[in-house]
């Protein structure tokens, strides 16, 4: 983003392959990014939605951070939000110009209540499992919130996906993972292990993946 200029544009991608999203899709500024100003966002329908958002930039020093949210709302009645962080800089590098996004982060509308025993953060395990085709880790990072990173591996301890978050806020959150590797390769059958982590915080489970 570059201060001033109401050219700014992002591009998005949301795969809906399998019909789970319903509704127009909702974009706008955070509220604590009042120096976003969003003027136009356009939305291709389709298995997989293609958003194209154009903003401008306020008044306001390089280097701070700002936030665009997109809802919508989930055939099950839960409301799927995605929190995408945005820098202000006078000049951004070519290659800076094209991120992808990983799998949706959910927030909590819609989720089972529980309450965590000293608002510690805590990982709720993931369903379905077994896996077919996709999965749900539910988790909760405490009073604080934060980043957090879902990290797949074999039983053989080797890494396979990590999915990154922005940061988060309290609350129920969850992470979808379509029992795909880093490369987009279907995992075979088997037993697998998982690890959430956000800062100090980790915690490691089992899965089982069925094709």
């Amino acid at each position: 983003m570059e201060p001033g200029s109401t050219a700014n544009r992002i591009q998005l991608q949301i795969d809906d392959r399998f019909g789970r999203l319903l509704g127009p899709l909702e974009v706008r500024a955070s509220s604590s990014s009042s120096w976003i100003e969003i003027q136009e966002a356009g939305v291709r329908e389709g298995s997989v939605r293609e958003i194209e958002v154009q903003f401008a930039v306020g008044d306001v020093e390089p280097g701070a951070i700002g936030f665009i949210e997109i809802r919508t709302r989930a055939a099950s009645g839960l409301e799927v939000a995605r929190t995408i962080p945005l820098e202000a800089a006078l000049q951004v590098e070519e290659l800076q110009r094209s991120f992808a996004i990983d799998e949706c982060c959910l927030d909590a509308a819609g989720l089972d209540p529980h309450d965590p025993s000293a608002g510690a953060p805590m990982l709720l395990g993931n369903s379905p499992n077994p896996v077919v085709s996709l999965t749900h880790f539910v988790f909760d990072l405490g009073p604080a919130g934060g980043a957090a990173s879902l990290k797949i591996y074999d039983v053989h301890g080797r890494l396979l996906r990590t999915i990154q978050t922005p940061p988060l806020s309290s609350g129920l959150h969850r992470i979808t993972w379509d029992g795909r590797d880093e490369q987009g390769r279907d995992l075979p059958s088997g037993v697998y292990l998982y690890t959430m982590e956000s800062g100090d915080w980790t915690a490691t489970r089992k899965l089982q993946l069925l094709r």
